[in-house]
């Protein structure tokens, strides 16, 4: 059941090719009023979730209340990755059977234009980081800042790959078997978390159980099929080693038994030291939001009030 707060819309997608032939049409369901002119907050998802199982516990826990007074936070579910959504009607085997992750960036223009969004402040986990910092590379005007949880800007890893493809390929037949629930339960939580905190396991996989495996294996794939995001750190013309191609401040978290810390080390290496930051979680897995979501908003409220919003801590605050 969402909050009263919360309404849900579907813009028509507008990522390359037509996404009208393929269907593909994503969800927002927005937090907020957003004819209120309050900054935007722009959510998206890892895989195997949408944003019910991996923001809203977060958004309208008790410490994020005050964001929810002085933004309006726009979650985005990817194309067919609603609870009990029908499978998308495109076949599997045709290529454009679902948009890469460069498309699915590029879909983020249709939620700025429906909702007349001049900027916004990405906040994303796993590949749904991994869609906002290529909106970044590619739309830096329109990206206020970043919070990237698990975030990787490298392609599959081979161990990856396997463990990925052949998920792909029972969800493919149309149902979710043991062995992808184990790897979807250690991609979001990491070993010992998913062995130490059994609520947690088996809360995600009763949300997983509400996903359509077929489209679930399209969001996989091309999360599977992924490019390497070209983030690099460079010297500027004045000399300044520190510049790099993620031109907006970025919060970078990990949890400290996260799966993903390599890969979020490997994005810090990247970024400007100026205005990025590495944030590992103490007493954490992979699965910050619900394991420990006091400290993931400290640290957020701490960046927006570095970013310009220094009285946020006052409800009146627009």
């Amino acid at each position: 059941m969402w909050p009263s707060s919360m309404t849900s819309t579907r813009p028509q997608s507008s990522a390359r090719g037509d996404g009208s032939e393929g269907g593909w049409k994503l969800t927002v369901h927005v937090q907020g009023q957003h004819e209120s002119k309050k900054p935007a907050i722009v959510t998206y998802h890892d895989i195997g979730m949408n944003f019910g199982s991996c923001f809203q516990s977060l958004f309208c826990s008790q410490q994020m209340a005050v964001i929810r007074e002085n933004f309006t936070i726009y979650h985005v579910t990817a194309p067919g990755q609603e609870d009990d959504a029908h499978p998308l009607q495109t076949p599997l085997t045709d290529p454009n059977s679902y948009p890469n992750m460069d498309q699915l960036a590029d879909q983020l223009l249709s939620v700025c234009d429906k909702f007349n969004l001049s900027r916004f402040i990405g906040f994303g986990a796993g590949a749904g980081a991994n869609i906002l910092l290529r909106f970044a590379m590619a739309h830096p005007s329109k990206v206020e800042s970043l919070v990237v949880i698990n975030p990787t800007v490298r392609k599959t890893g081979w161990v990856e790959w396997a463990y990925l493809k052949l998920a792909v390929r029972y969800l493919t037949q149309g149902f979710m078997n043991r062995h992808t629930e184990d790897y979807l339960v250690w991609h979001h939580l990491g070993y010992k978390t998913s062995y130490e905190n059994e609520d947690l396991s088996n809360m995600y996989r009763q949300y997983l159980a509400q996903l359509c495996p077929e489209n679930l294996a399209r969001f996989i794939q091309v999360y599977l099929d992924r490019s390497e995001i070209a983030v690099k750190r460079f010297t500027g013309p004045s000399g300044d080693s520190n510049r790099s191609t993620i031109t907006c401040p970025v919060l970078n978290v990990v949890g400290t038994w996260s799966p993903h810390v390599e890969e979020s080390v490997d994005l810090n290496t990247k970024l400007n030291p100026n205005d990025s930051t590495w944030f590992r979680v103490s007493d954490s897995g992979g699965f910050v939001q619900e394991e420990n979501p006091c400290k993931l908003v400290e640290a957020f409220i701490l960046m927006l009030k570095g970013n310009g919003y220094p009285k946020l801590d006052h409800a009146s605050f627009q």
